[in-house]
């Protein structure tokens, strides 16, 4: 096998899902810095994924929005800054998508009547306020809905310089949502949002995974320094991961089976990268320098040191020096 150094990031990524002899490998060839780049870099891609998933879903429910704009949405007059509606209701656009049309109040001070949590059964919802349009969308990483955070994209009405009416602000929205840029804008917004709320997540997770794999490794008898299972758990995670990445896509979150399977697959895996790992120190296929001592209480203790990259050398000078010490004593 390669040293970790000379291998891709995604060869990396199936080695770790297919082969469980890259875990004896990982820990004597990469460093702890270097695995949580890896992990920081497969975080990002997921956080990527996740929000052009989550950005598609959102424009296709703006699309819908629009598309009832005429029948949903009241007469207006957008005046100075200052919006003004001639009926004040909910209006309900799609099954997770509703539309709170309430100008007698501010954005800020409509999130804080009682009625506000009300609306938090939908994932997508928009205030039309006196002095603001805000769309907020729930997401997250709960395994029966996705509402752990919350992204809020807003448009201030004193941003914008002209007065419209109903029929002139529908085409300007039409204009907005079109814009590149806006769209962009949107992404990034969302991907921030996602990238520190779900990276951080995942950093306790992998945490976790650690500590129950130092677990196994101490119930199996074997001794390791906590940054070596921390550089397990890096690539423990990566299968059970990517299935919750695959159910966020699909469906929209992270369904009860995906986040049940995927912990059981967590397991699993710690199990077995443990007994790679112990497999690989007591045949010492690797690792030249594996040191197996016994305990005080008779059971067996493996510490993994780093390996020596001049061990080899070193192994063939050893050799060369016995052929010269034989050469002369024949001579």
């Amino acid at each position: 096998m390669k040293k970790s150094n000379d291998m891709g990031f995604f060869r990396k990524i199936r080695l770790a899902i297919s082969d469980f002899r890259i875990y004896p490998h990982i820990l004597k060839t990469e460093s702890l810095a270097k695995s949580i780049g890896h992990f920081a870099l497969f975080i990002m891609i997921i956080t990527v994924l996740i929000s052009a998933s989550y950005a598609i879903r959102a424009f296709a429910s703006f699309d819908l929005m629009l598309n009832k704009y005429n029948e949903q949405i009241p007469e207006f007059v957008l005046e100075n800054g200052v919006l003004n509606v001639e009926v004040q209701d909910a209006i309900i656009v799609q099954n997770d998508l509703v539309a709170i049309v309430d100008t007698d109040y501010k954005y800020e001070e409509c999130t804080e009547l009682e009625q506000y949590s009300e609306y938090d059964r939908y994932k997508n919802k928009i205030f039309i306020n006196s002095d603001a349009i805000t769309f907020e969308s729930s997401y997250g990483s709960n395994s029966t809905e996705i509402s752990d955070e919350l992204a809020v994209t807003q448009l201030l009405l004193e941003d914008i310089s002209a007065n419209y009416t109903k029929s002139t602000f529908y085409e300007y929205v039409v204009e907005l949502k079109e814009s590149i840029s806006m769209k962009i804008m949107v992404f990034l917004v969302v991907f921030i949002a996602i990238f520190f709320a779900y990276g951080l997540s995942k950093l306790f997770e992998l945490i976790l995974y650690a500590v129950m794999a130092s677990l196994f490794a101490a119930i199996s008898g074997m001794k390791l320094s906590f940054k070596n299972y921390v550089k397990m758990a890096v690539y423990i995670a990566t299968l059970p991961y990517i299935l919750e990445t695959i159910s966020f896509m699909y469906i929209g979150k992270i369904s009860e089976t995906a986040f049940l399977v995927s912990n059981i697959l967590a397991y699993v895996y710690i199990f077995y990268a443990v007994r790679a790992v112990k497999l690989d120190a007591f045949l010492i296929i690797i690792n030249k320098s594996g040191k197996i001592q016994k305990s005080k209480n008779g059971g067996t203790l493996i510490s993994i040191e780093p390996e020596d990259d001049n061990a080899e050398s070193k192994t063939e000078n050893k050799s060369e020096q016995n052929s010269e010490d034989e050469d002369n004593s024949q001579k």
